[in-house]
């Protein structure tokens, strides 16, 4: 998709504006973070293509007013990570993408999906540079619990879904695969081998921070905000039918020469036939005027609820 061969905007600062906003909800939305990371690389020079997109987003937030982030207490305070990258998905660079998210328990405290800074020669180096930065986190929130004074009772897990770059986190021996990568990335193995991290095999159906690297179908997306935390708010019409409304109770007001009467009746009431209505307000309201007690100074006139 050439994204770069379309009318430039006339006013950037407009489309800058609605990205910034968006980035600021990624805070308390981790299933934005892939869309509002891509269209946040074009704000040097945004086009028309680029703002269709953005306001895409706008209409899935709008869509998805009630998605909230969840966290709960009644969880235990285990570290675990799931990485993910999507080797040379950007076509304009061919760059990869890093995703990943950790969890405390069940609750997630940290996400990111961001674009690797060089590019890629293989699948295992794109995974294995999105483990190290995972890695990396994991280590500044393993300090930063124990300066809350939060021990961790178990190792921290890494779930990972290549088996080549879970490999090079325990085998020394450098293959003719992973020759090119750069040696600070292999700061995994050092965790590993310190025992300071563990690093599992999870199925690709199963890796959560695949929502972080690439976009999904919509039957994904549901999966993976379940997994992420997300649930929608609690509605205060929750359980309400329209069966319920039409039996509810409302205030009608009749007035006529000098004639006023107020009461409340049931809603489904007023779909009855118009010749009954006057005996049924006559039982139930309150009436004022010279003629209060004759009911059938009702018939004939309409009834108006407020």
């Amino acid at each position: 998709m050439h994204l770069n061969f379309h009318t430039p905007l006339d006013d950037p600062s407009y489309f800058r504006g609605l990205v910034g906003s968006l980035q600021y909800l990624t805070l308390t939305r981790p299933d934005l973070s892939y869309s509002v990371n891509f269209v946040s690389q074009f704000m040097h020079a945004p086009n028309t293509t680029h703002l269709k997109m953005v306001n895409r987003i706008l209409r899935f937030v709008k869509g998805s007013l009630h998605t909230r982030l969840f966290l709960t207490s009644q969880t235990t305070l285990d570290l675990s990570a799931f990485s993910d990258a999507d080797w040379a998905g950007y076509l304009i660079t061919r760059r990869s993408t890093t995703g990943y998210c950790i969890f405390l328990g069940k609750n997630i405290i940290s996400w990111c999906s961001k674009k690797q800074h060089t590019i890629s020669r293989s699948s295992t180096e794109a995974e294995y540079r999105s483990m190290a930065n995972t890695t990396s986190e994991i280590t500044w929130l393993t300090f930063l619990l124990k300066d809350l004074n939060i021990p961790l009772k178990s190792t921290p897990v890494l779930y990972c879904d290549n088996l080549s770059a879970l490999h090079l986190t325990i085998n020394p021996v450098f293959h003719a695969r992973s020759k090119h990568i750069e040696l600070d990335y292999h700061f995994v193995r050092e965790r590993v081998a310190l025992g300071h991290l563990i690093t599992r095999h999870i199925n690709s159906s199963n890796q959560i921070a695949d929502i972080f690297t690439k976009p999904v179908s919509k039957a994904a997306l549901i999966y993976f905000q379940t997994k992420l935390c997300l649930q929608p708010r609690p509605s205060l019409r929750e359980g309400v039918t329209q069966h319920n409304l039409t039996t509810s109770f409302v205030r009608v007001q009749w007035r006529d020469k000098g004639v006023h009467a107020s009461g409340v009746i049931r809603q489904n009431s007023l779909t009855m036939p118009p010749t009954m209505l006057p005996t049924l307000f006559y039982k139930t309201a309150e009436f004022n005027g010279e003629k209060s007690g004759d009911k059938d100074a009702f018939k004939g006139n309409k009834f108006k609820s407020e």
